[in-house]
């Protein structure tokens, strides 16, 4: 479920009815704009008229408005999280157009935010769609302290899309390049001296706007005490209305703009009457405003009167939408009128605030207000029931930056004694990679479980506790986890799904992971979480893919990738684990340019979504494949990039995995030594039991010894590896298993047992297409295959021209009298046209474009010298090619 947001913060302020035209600042903005400038930034101190500099601006270009595009956003404190900055700026630029933005909106679903220059980097991707020229407001940018956000706006300038114009609306500089766009010439800047009131401007403000009758001297004498500060003139001119004494009045004060705000203000507020007063106090507290929420702040009914009338009368009142249903105060003005309030007071506004905000679902407000109430009472009790409720909800849209700020504004002793807030700080630890103190959390949670705790309470801590616990213990308490939970909690029950998937798929149990995994992708699909859906989805078709299902796990991929595509068809970053996932199945085929551009794919999306496992997947993948298409030197340098990355991220089992497929292509180079070394560096469990979780491993471990002529040795491993994985029903790791039992027996002298070893092989191949499964064994499998050939012949005829293309130097058994010899996409191809499939039907069955299958059909006619489908199957089953 997504939070809602307030869209008056996406609104284009109103302009004032008594505004003062300044057409000498409108022609610089325009001038900006012309030039084709990256920046335009409106800097000064409050009260100088930026907001409303910029309305006007915005309002007087309605003719062109079409042309240009205005997205605004105006931000406050509660933007300061990125989660919450990058979702209100998405739904900023979607009032044009709901298609852009899909990429970085499927980031946020995230539970763990992406690096900032990835989603900043997303978002320009997403910008680059806009057809038209637009510009993109920031106002109140000075209440952006979050450094993340700064390093996101500093990467889209550098990248900024030709059409974007950004416009920044501060009191004080952003840390952001201003010098280098200065340099640069690609900054427009008005700041302090440029927005003060001229003399004839203070005079249109105060005589016309204003209806005030000073003359030329008086209005002199107050331009010069104010230095044209808008502010100033504006309360000045409030605090003259029924005085005698003009001269007087502005000869009284003087001194700073604190000094000037005070002392007018008051004159100002004293004007009113006590109603007007007491409505300005107490409603001084909210940040925007409408009437409803006026009337449970301050008790009356007539909210929606007042602020006509404080409209009317120019009281600092900001309309933020053209419905008059939403306003703020002036900043300056809010300010002073909260300095005017009692602690207590302030203290019991902002719980009525907290409620009105809780009852029309908007939390973080319910919760930024509640927490103001706790500050200054030191009452904890509705903050931890609010937090409560709103706590799911952030995790869910990846606010940790926002949770960890209300966690942090309670004292530590209220969230370690209240089981939902000592876990909402559990998982926000370990997400941000915190795991040691996060554990002090779970410990929290644990002993705060009282006798009377609901079966949730307990779930959702034995949730906790299964991602901090090894895999076998993960098996144990998952399960009741599972049942305490229910469906009282999705967010929790989805992660403890994932998490048992995991610890059953590194136990072996591909079975029962691939059914988690489906579990807990239509849990996740049912409530939003586009990321862990994904994930889930392509854990499942790894999973399915273990148990030797390789064509019902591409449908799987291909399904998701489907699914997770922008309006243009553009693959989401959620999707990258599933191109990965595709590539390994498409080199599993022996089709290795598919699977180079899938694997490629999977990588830029995983570095988008800088999702750890779908770079480590992906780079690892990429190697062999690179090894495959003969660009040895590269694949052999990113298995090595691979094992430094898993080293620096902490993920030893992938740099492990990693050691192990550089010592299968050192084998593959004739580098035995390197291979040795690796094989007595390693400490690899042989004897029962074995870890299942060291499969590559144990796979190369094999190779060496078959290299060093310890066939004995091999084969006593390879018993102990086919009972294991046969009780597992991991069926493809049983089908390198038997290829490796057939090079065995062979090296052992028992020709007997070698075919028959193949042709198990064999059995669990030839339906699956399983072709590298024996490409990337030794080559000696070139003359065993003709032994089994009667097992699956059109298959070992695949496989033998297959070894014909990757190794010319091998002998083969049969001869091909093809001058050119098929391909074998091709082989596959043709065995498929030998059916009774369409040409549109063996395009779906390989997941490839018809054209693709039209144009390897025309060259199988060629190298076949055949004119129609019926005499090009033939001829391949009279060459024995089928």
């Amino acid at each position: 479920m997504t939070t809602p947001l307030l869209n008056t913060k996406l609104h284009i302020p109103r302009t004032c009815y008594h505004l003062v035209p300044r057409p000498r600042l409108i022609e610089r903005l325009e001038a900006g704009l012309h030039h084709g400038h990256s920046l335009t930034l409106i800097a000064a101190p409050a009260g100088f008229g930026k907001t409303t500099l910029v309305t006007e601006w915005l309002h007087s270009r309605s003719e062109s408005i079409s042309s240009c595009t205005v997205f605004w956003l105006s931000l406050d404190s509660g933007d300061n999280d990125p989660a919450r900055f990058f979702a209100y700026l998405i739904a900023a630029i979607r009032q044009i157009d709901e298609r852009v933005g899909q990429a970085t909106q499927s980031l946020l679903g995230s539970p763990q935010m992406p690096p900032i220059e990835s989603m900043a980097a997303t978002l320009v991707n997403d910008m680059d769609v806009i057809p038209t020229p637009f510009i993109l407001v920031l106002d109140d940018y000075q209440l952006i302290h979050n450094k993340l956000i700064h390093d996101a706006l500093t990467f889209l300038l550098d990248h900024q899309p030709s059409q974007l114009h950004l416009l920044i609306v501060t009191r004080t500089d952003p840390p952001l390049p201003l010098p280098r766009l200065r340099v640069r010439r690609q900054m427009t800047e008005i700041r302090a001296d440029d927005l003060r009131f001229t003399e004839e401007e203070a005079a249109t403000f105060l005589n016309q706007a204003l209806g005030l009758m000073l003359t030329d001297k008086e209005i002199a004498a107050l331009e010069a005490r104010t230095e044209g500060w808008i502010a100033g003139l504006h309360l000045a001119a409030l605090s003259m209305q029924g005085k005698d004494d003009i001269a007087g009045f502005i000869d009284a004060f003087s001194g700073s703009n604190r000094h000037v705000i005070d002392y007018l203000a008051d004159e100002v507020l004293a004007r009113q009457s006590e109603d007007i007063r007491d409505f300005l106090h107490r409603t001084s507290i909210l940040e925007r405003f409408c009437a409803p929420l006026c009337h449970a702040v301050t008790g009356r009914s007539n909210s929606d009167e007042i602020l006509r009338q404080l409209e009317q009368a120019n009281l600092f009142l900001v309309p933020l939408d053209d419905q008059r249903e939403w306003y703020r105060y002036h900043r300056l003005f809010a300010d002073f009128l909260r300095t005017e309030l009692a602690p207590d007071q302030s203290a019991a506004l902002h719980l009525l605030a907290a409620y009105w905000f809780e009852a029309h679902d908007l939390l973080p407000e319910a919760v930024n207000h509640i927490l103001a109430h706790t500050a200054a009472t030191g009452d904890t009790k509705e903050a931890v029931r609010m937090i409560t409720l709103a706590g799911s909800r952030a995790m869910s849209e990846g606010a940790l930056v926002t949770l960890l700020g209300w966690l942090d504004a309670l004292p530590d002793e209220s969230v370690r004694n209240n089981g939902w807030l000592s876990s909402f700080k559990a998982w926000c630890l370990l997400m941000i990679g915190q795991s040691e103190t996060a554990i002090t959390y779970i410990q929290s949670a644990e002993a705060g479980l009282e006798h009377g705790a609901s079966p949730v309470d307990h779930g959702r801590v034995l949730s906790l506790r299964c991602a901090v616990s090894d895999a076998r213990h993960v098996i144990r308490i998952a399960p009741q986890a599972l049942d305490l939970i229910g469906d009282a909690d999705p967010l929790t029950r989805t992660a403890t799904l994932f998490v048992l998937g995991d610890a059953q798929d590194a136990l072996g149990d591909v079975v029962g992971a691939s059914q988690t995994f489906q579990d807990a992708y239509h849990l996740a699909q049912k409530h939003g979480h586009q990321i862990i859906a994904a994930i889930a989805l392509a854990h499942r078709a790894i999973s399915i893919n273990y148990q030797g299902r390789r064509r019902e796990a591409l449908g799987i991929c291909q399904c998701g990738v489907e699914q997770y595509v922008d309006t243009y068809d553009n693959p989401l970053p959620v999707a990258g684990l599933l191109y990965v996932v595709l590539g390994e199945l498409a080199y599993e085929a022996n089709h290795l340019e598919e699977a180079h551009q899938y694997l490629q794919t999977g990588l830029d999306l995983g570095r988008k979504s800088a999702t750890t496992l779908v770079i480590l997947y992906s780079l690892e993948s990429l190697a062999q494949v690179l090894y495959a298409m003969e660009r040895r030197q590269e694949a052999l340098a990113m298995i090595r990039e691979t094992q430094n990355l898993s080293s620096q991220v902490g993920e030893i089992e992938w740099r492990c995995a990693g050691a192990a497929i550089e010592a299968h292509l050192l084998l593959k180079e004739g580098d035995i030594q390197g291979a040795c070394r690796w094989a007595d560096g390693i400490e690899l469990p042989l004897s029962d039991p074995l870890d299942q979780t060291r499969k590559h491993e144990y796979t190369s471990y094999i190779r060496v010894l078959l290299a060093l002529g310890k066939a004995g040795e091999a084969q006593t491993l390879l018993a102990k590896l086919e009972r294991a994985a046969r009780e597992d029903g991991r069926h493809r790791h049983l089908l390198t298993i038997h290829i490796q039992q057939a090079l065995a027996e062979h090296k052992l002298g028992s020709e007997a047992a070698a075919p028959d070893y193949l042709a198990k092989a064999l059995r669990l191949a030839a339906p699956e297409g399983y072709v590298r499964a024996f490409l990337d064994e030794d080559s000696e499998l070139v003359q065993l295959l003709p032994l089994a050939r009667d097992t699956a012949p059109a298959f070992v005829d695949q496989l033998l021209a297959a070894f014909a293309l990757s190794c010319p130097k091998v002998h083969l058994p049969i001869d091909q009298p093809l001058v050119d010899p098929l391909s074998e996409r091709e082989i596959e191809i043709l065995r498929l046209m030998a059916t009774d499939l369409s040409v549109p039907e063996i395009a779906e069955e390989l997941v490839v474009a018809i054209s693709t299958v039209r144009s390897h059909v025309k060259h199988i006619y060629e190298k076949l010298d055949a004119h129609s489908r019926y005499e090009a199957v033939e001829r391949a089953r009279s060459l024995r090619l089928l």
